[in-house]
């Protein structure tokens, strides 16, 4: 009879309802009929809103910043002034720890302890250095004085020249409108002549007022022997500590790289250093042999300009010419016999010599270096050109370690390899099967 009944009702579960209420677990509901019966147009609404206060949200934010950064930028630059005040006595003492360091490291391997070992070649670096300024300097000095005065000379003997090669051509520079005669040049340009003099002399006094004012260049030099034997004597701590910080699943890398790292600057430093400074002997011998005065102070700055790929020599080779040039203007053929002979000096440094002493320790395209030295001559001048071959170095040997493909040799890539199908071949081989079957 109930169960009739159930039947008749239509309903053969009498613990449910017609809508099945009684198989829903507690904890689940149904939803209302209002939810089903919502329509899909009304949910962008909420998400426009969420878009809205994202975009509000970003807004407040880069407000905030851009206040933050008014508010603390002066505070900022003057940081920064003060750093980059401060920074070059200890850019000095870590280049020059960094190249006295494998000479202690050679001392440590034949039983030394790292503090003697550092003492005796900071010592033997310090005396060669001593020794070399208490020669050049006066010699050097003595030149300088002879060259100021000798300089009104020069001065008659290039209006001279410049006077007998403008008559000789002086029917194309009347045609060109161009003065014929140093008096006519003076005259015209006088003007230009006075405000470069005056612009000339401002600059002058600026920099003989820095470089009086600077008497914490006396600080540097004391704070610079202080800080490179401090760095030389515990350099194998400062790694290690450094090292230390890192997490454990770096430690290896960062090893790897710092000491590949220090292994170039160390290299080419050294090798450079040895490179000027036989090229300044050789230049000066060669420039003593042509009778071109001031043949000393020549060769140290030929020296010194050799630091700077590419561009040194050329200054070096342009200088020597002049001075030859204005020493005796009749024989402008000797002139270029010396311009000739350093250029010469040049290749063969450039294509023997160097090569040989470097190794080839910084491994960089020619192309990246030229980027790397007009980049550092535009950003730090001369320290930066000196400097710019070995931090690009650096640079490409942290690249390499986190690519590995670009250690990779070039002829690798002569060929552009062919693409690969985007259908997997397994597919294609199952389908082959199923078809042949």
């Amino acid at each position: 009879m109930n169960c009739r009944c159930a039947v008749v009702s239509g309903n053969p579960f009498p613990d449910t309802n017609l809508l099945g209420e009684g198989l829903l677990a507690p904890h689940m509901s149904r939803p209302k009929v209002s939810d089903i019966g919502e329509t899909p147009d009304k949910m962008p609404s909420n998400n426009w809103g969420k878009m809205i206060g994202y975009a509000v949200l970003a807004a407040f934010t880069v407000l905030l910043a851009y206040v933050a950064i008014l508010a603390f930028a002066p505070g900022i630059l003057h940081f920064l002034q003060a750093l980059k005040g401060a920074l070059p006595p200890f850019i000095i003492s870590i280049v020059l720890a960094l190249l006295l360091d494998p000479l202690v490291t050679r001392l440590q391997k034949r039983g030394m302890s790292r503090a003697l070992a550092a003492a005796v070649v900071f010592i033997a670096f310090a005396l060669v250095l001593a020794g070399g300024i208490i020669y050049l300097i006066p010699k050097v000095v003595s030149e300088v004085t002879d060259f100021a005065n000798d300089l009104p000379g020069y001065y008659d003997n290039a209006s001279k020249f410049v006077s007998d090669l403008a008559a000789r051509a002086k029917p194309i520079l009347m045609r060109f409108r161009i003065p014929t005669t140093v008096s006519e040049v003076i005259d015209r340009y006088s003007g230009e002549f006075k405000s470069a003099g005056q612009q000339a002399g401002y600059i002058l006094k600026i920099a003989v007022r820095g470089i009086l004012a600077k008497t914490i260049w006396l600080v540097w030099g004391v704070l610079i022997i202080l800080l490179t034997f401090l760095l030389l004597k515990d350099m194998d701590k400062i790694r290690a500590k450094i090292v230390y910080l890192l997490p454990d699943r770096y430690r290896d890398k960062a090893i790897r790289t710092t000491g590949a790292v220090g292994a170039v600057f160390s290299r080419y430093l050294q090798g450079l250093i040895v490179v000027c400074a036989i090229y300044g002997f050789a230049a000066t011998i060669l420039f003593s042999a042509f009778g071109v005065r001031y043949s000393l102070l020549i060769g140290l700055i030929a020296g010194l300009l050799y630091a700077v790929p590419y561009i040194g020599p050329i200054v070096t080779m342009l200088i020597v010419f002049l001075v030859s040039l204005l020493q005796n203007p009749s024989a402008v053929y000797m002139s270029f016999i010396v311009a000739g002979s350093t250029l010469v000096l040049n290749q063969i440094f450039d294509m023997f010599l160097t090569p040989k002493i470097l190794g080839g320790a910084v491994g960089l395209h020619p192309a990246l270096s030229i980027f790397a030295l007009m980049f550092g001559g535009a950003a730090y001048g001369i320290t930066g050109m000196i400097l710019a071959v070995p931090v690009a170095a650096s640079v490409q040997i942290i690249l390499c370690e986190f690519f590995p493909k670009l250690r990779e040799p070039l002829s690798k890539f002569d060929t552009v390899p062919k693409a690969k199908s985007s259908k997997p071949r397994g597919r294609r081989r199952g389908r082959e099967g199923r078809h042949s079957k």
